[in-house]
């Protein structure tokens, strides 16, 4: 017999991909002060599920994100819509990547030729098509493990497994996503070194003649 999501998981699958996203249609034009960006997301998280209508986005994380350099030098106190873009891409990633892994990504975009404000607010508007496809996905996720694992979360034990595959899951996929920006935008002293190891395993290597 296969295993089906019962009502209840339904609900709480329901409620974890319930979030509430700001589209660039809802960030104004006009540079905005710290405590309006703050309103504005707490506004938007108030649209979702319950589960993120706690989850603030504070003046010290965003003091912290400046401090470490991940959003662009502000002028005044102000802070105009690549700021803000730059903002809620790391208070959307904060809970997989750390700041530094994030910031290396910003680095690599910014080294594109004529990335700018456009280029952000494209990124950010495809991001949030990508999140809208990943919801879909993990129902999908979930229903296939729960098959092929021939679980019945009726059971508590079967309850428990569920869980621990969920986060196994989310183990991997975050691991995944530290590993693509390790491999493409390495921190400076790493990318110091590869070209040192490369010459030195060059220096090693038989010439044809010696072989």
């Amino acid at each position: 017999m296969d295993s089906v999501m019962d009502e209840g998981l339904k609900r709480l699958l329901h409620e974890a991909i319930s979030d509430a996203d700001l589209r660039l249609s809802d960030i104004p034009s006009i540079d905005l002060y710290l405590d309006q960006i703050l309103s504005l997301v707490s506004d938007k998280n108030a649209e979702g599920s319950k589960c993120y209508k706690d989850r603030l986005l504070t003046k010290t994380m965003i003091n912290n994100y400046s401090k470490e350099g991940a959003i662009l030098p502000i002028k005044g106190k102000k802070y105009n819509k690549q700021q803000i873009l730059q903002i809620l891409l790391i208070y959307s990633l904060k809970n997989t990547l750390s700041i530094g892994e994030i910031k290396r990504m910003f680095d690599g975009a910014y080294h594109i030729d004529g990335f700018g404000e456009a280029e952000l607010s494209a990124l950010w508007e495809d991001y949030l098509s990508i999140k809208s496809n990943s919801r879909s996905c993990v129902s999908e996720i979930c229903e296939s493990m729960m098959k092929e694992c021939s679980l019945d979360t009726e059971r508590d034990e079967d309850y428990i497994r569920m869980i621990l595959g969920i986060v196994s899951l989310s183990s991997y996929l975050r691991t995944m996503a530290q590993l693509m920006i390790e491999d493409r935008f390495p921190k400076e002293q790493e990318k110091e070194e590869k070209p040192q190891k490369e010459k030195k395993k060059k220096e090693k290597s038989p010439s044809p003649a010696e072989e």
